[in-house]
């Protein structure tokens, strides 16, 4: 998640608020959480699920990526089939590290 949100920083910052991108991870919530809108609904309960009622998971980040999702650019999240090795995967975890490092998410509980 760190990841993606780096991204889209980084797009609006060099395309401003209208812009299309496709972004592919490993991880099947944060696609279907993006895709399918759950996110949204997530805010719209109190960012807890739908159906439980359970307090979503990583809420920092979670509330980081609504922030800078909005209706004028296109995302879509892609799960590549099987497990991806090699530059880059690596790549893209050297890069969430390091925004992790640098303060690109601040993770601290409010």
């Amino acid at each position: 998640m760190f990841a993606v949100i780096h991204v889209l920083r980084h797009a609006r910052k060099e395309h401003g608020r209208e812009y299309s991108l496709t972004i592919k991870t490993e991880h099947a919530v944060i696609c279907d959480a993006i895709n399918l809108g759950w996110v949204h609904l997530w805010e719209r309960n109190g960012w807890k699920t739908e159906n439980r009622g359970v307090r979503i998971k990583n809420l920092d980040l979670w509330k980081a990526y609504a922030e800078l999702a909005d209706r004028k650019f296109a995302l879509w999240m892609e799960e590549p089939k099987g497990h991806i090795d090699g530059y880059c995967s690596e790549n893209a975890q050297m890069l969430a590290y390091k925004g992790a490092i640098n303060g690109a998410v601040d993770r601290r509980r409010k």
